[in-house]
């Protein structure tokens, strides 16, 4: 992950994701991760999204890092996007996750500005 580092820190800084479901240009369905410390926080967590297969084509996954404030609005630091139509590891990522097998995946992708 590439998240920033900081000089001066009252507190180690922390991050989590919002996961959307989007189709259309619509929020479908959205879930969070726990939050995680330091400056390459890795979050091992399962996502299920009861999609329909038939229209698995028309929706796409995108992943909102946010900067945890405490006492002040959170910030986003970037996000990703998988999906059938995304350019670069994103749809090669959508693939993969849609092959049948009995394993998860999991793959590291670079932040982009929101």
């Amino acid at each position: 992950m590439n998240l920033p580092e900081k000089k001066r820190r009252l507190r180690n800084q922390e991050y989590y994701v919002i996961v959307n479901a989007i189709s259309g240009g619509n929020v479908i369905t959205s879930q969070e991760t726990k939050v995680a410390g330091g400056s390459t926080p890795i979050w091992n967590q399962p996502f299920l999204f009861d999609l329909p297969e038939k229209d698995l084509n028309k929706y796409f996954l995108q992943f909102i890092v946010m900067s945890d404030k405490l006492g002040r609005s959170d910030g986003i630091v970037g996000h990703v996007i998988i999906g059938p139509d995304v350019r670069g590891p994103g749809s090669a990522h959508w693939k993969e996750a849609l092959e049948p097998r009995s394993t998860e995946t999991a793959k590291w992708h670079k932040l982009q500005p929101f």
